[in-house]
């Protein structure tokens, strides 16, 4: 079921590239962006974790859906999901694993950074096509979805990890 999600996501990558960079192309890792108008992002059941066949069926429908609409893409993540984000209030406090922030250009983590290459936002949703190099390798592009919760926290995945909720730093 992932093989399905990963060639429809390299298809909406394809053909959602406004620019000839070559690190648009898929890697080891899949790339999809979620759209401004038009398709509604994946079912959001509140939970932080649900059926995973859902959840592949739903991305791969946004992915597709997604392709449909180059015209929404961005340059920057908006400035509403903009902090930085851990797994609990205590983790704010230390560099480490446990944190990363979001800005309008790139995503920070502890050990590296990821470029943004393209966002797609809808509402209190938003994906980003993310290029990231992790020391010498030759890098990744991967989706990195990200959703406002009313309290303020970010649900967020990413590179095919199960949805988490992180609280936002003060």
């Amino acid at each position: 079921m992932r093989s399905i999600f990963v060639s429809i996501a390299a298809v909406a990558l394809a053909s959602c590239s406004q620019d000839a960079d070559p690190r648009l192309a898929p890697t080891t890792s899949t790339a999809a962006t979620a759209p401004e108008a038009g398709p509604r992002a994946p079912s959001d059941t509140g939970s932080n974790t649900g059926s995973a066949r859902n959840d592949v069926a739903n991305d791969a429908r946004f992915a597709a859906e997604a392709a449909q609409h180059p015209a929404s893409l961005r340059k920057t993540i908006p400035e509403r999901f903009h902090g930085t984000f851990a797994e609990d209030l205590r983790a704010c406090a230390q560099p480490s694993h446990g944190l990363f922030t979001v800005n309008a250009s790139r995503i920070e983590f502890f050990e590296s950074t990821g470029e943004v290459l393209n966002v797609r936002v809808d509402g209190d949703y938003a994906a980003a096509t993310v290029f990231e190099q992790y020391g010498d390798s030759p890098g990744t592009t991967y989706a990195f979805y990200m959703r406002l919760m009313p309290d303020g926290a970010l649900r967020y995945s990413y590179d095919g990890y199960e949805r988490r909720i992180w609280v936002r730093c003060p």
